[in-house]
């Protein structure tokens, strides 16, 4: 019993993965906060579509009433102004990069 726990112990461990992240340091809250509030203005922007998609899904009351016909209002500023068309072009262009390069 002895000589299976001894091959066991001596034998070659995998090598240890690279820690991408050793070498990181905090942000500080304003940077933080800066790219939130970057992604949140391009989902509101280029998102138009799934939001009011979300707010048909949501149950019928009076509160949902209210964030359908604002995701409505939003979504219909948007359409005039050409953006839907847009984030669809760029998710296009998104998925024809993910697909470059393959066989």
């Amino acid at each position: 019993m002895s000589g299976s726990i001894q091959a066991e112990t001596s034998r070659a461990l995998p090598p240890a993965a690279i820690d991408v992240m050793a070498s990181a340091r905090p942000a500080p809250l304003r940077q933080v906060m800066q790219a939130v509030v970057l992604c949140a203005v391009t989902m509101w922007l280029f998102g138009s579509q799934a939001l009011l998609s979300w707010a048909n899904d949501l149950p019928i009351n009076t509160t949902s009433d209210a964030i359908l016909s604002m995701a409505q209002a939003w979504n219909d500023g948007l359409e005039r102004v050409g953006f839907p068309e847009i984030a669809r072009d760029l998710r296009t262009a998104f998925r024809r990069f993910q697909g470059w390069g393959r066989s």
